[in-house]
């Protein structure tokens, strides 16, 4: 195991507090954004547009940070014991 100092981990345990809300924001955000561009090209009737495709690699890119943030909430808690 690695010798992290306290001011560290307190450093990084306060990065990962204010991204998550943050990072859990835009996901909801973007959720909305992504459900009614779908919705529109349910009305238009067509199954793909380049805004459509933008938005979902956006929506993943989003969702997979968020994973990593909690994966690291993890770690630090395990840490920690």
């Amino acid at each position: 195991m690695t010798n992290i100092s306290h001011e560290a981990m307190l450093g990084l345990i306060i990065a990962t507090g204010i991204m998550l809300p943050i990072l859990i924001a835009a996901l909801v955000y973007w959720s909305i954004i992504f459900y009614k561009e779908k919705r529109e090209l349910k009305i238009r009737e067509t199954k793909f547009t380049n805004r459509y495709f933008k938005l979902f690699i956006l929506y993943l890119l989003i969702l997979f940070t968020l994973a990593d943030f909690l994966v690291f909430i993890v770690f630090i808690s395990t840490y920690f014991k």
